[in-house]
């Protein structure tokens, strides 16, 4: 549906260019859409490229363009190519199917879209084609947003769950009115506290801390 919507704007955007990186089992497919509305030309398949290159073609872009749909029971899971679209500062359009619109910030850091609706994707995509401004502001927006997916925000926040956690269980069981033997005292003799921890617990607050920040795309943006 994606090359379908170039197809409608390029009377509007005759320089238009829908790059593709990477390759699957659609390439042949989607080569002939291309090659039948007479787009062959504007739509670019440059296959796989390395991780070097990649961000090279994101800082090229001016839209990210992935519609994503559900497909015979196939959806997105999370779209984390979203993110790196992001941290490349490019405003991205996804399909509001699946768990994108966890990486995509509606209105804010991109569009959600019907990805099977070739009207919505191309709406979306001329609005932000004429809308450098917005694009760019969309951009600095995806740029923040990203950085607070990385690996070391990821660590906090379950470093943070895991002492509340820690906390909780060691509190003092009470102990069921019918069943005194259930104190923690009686059944260990002591008033030991840290004893109520399981030893997964005692051993996961003495794992080291995570050193540098790590970026989530893996890739020097």
């Amino acid at each position: 549906q994606a090359i379908r919507a170039v197809a409608a704007l390029l009377p509007r955007w005759p320089t238009l260019r829908y790059v593709i990186v990477g390759t699957g089992a659609e390439h042949a497919t989607l080569a002939g859409l291309a090659r039948s509305l007479n787009v062959n030309e504007q739509v670019v398949f440059v296959g796989d490229v390395t991780a070097e290159l990649l961000p090279l073609y994101f800082a090229a872009a001016d839209v990210f363009l992935l519609p994503n749909r559900v497909e015979r029971g196939d959806f997105e899971g999370f779209g984390i190519v979203f993110l790196e679209a992001a941290a490349a500062g490019k405003p991205s359009i996804g399909g509001n199917s699946g768990g994108v619109a966890e990486a995509i910030d509606d209105g804010r850091t991109g569009l959600l879209v019907d990805g099977q609706n070739v009207s919505s994707i191309t709406s979306a995509l001329g609005m932000l084609l004429d809308a450098p401004q917005l694009r760019q502001d969309m951009g600095v927006r995806g740029r923040r947003r990203a950085e607070t997916f990385s690996w070391y925000r990821t660590a906090e926040i379950v470093s943070s769950a895991h002492h509340q956690m820690r906390a909780k269980l060691a509190r003092p069981l009470e102990a069921h009115p019918t069943s005194p033997s259930l104190d923690p005292k009686a059944r260990r003799g002591d008033g030991d506290q840290s004893r109520l921890d399981p030893p997964w617990l005692s051993n996961a607050a003495a794992a080291p801390r995570l050193g540098r920040p790590a970026h989530l795309c893996y890739r020097d943006i």
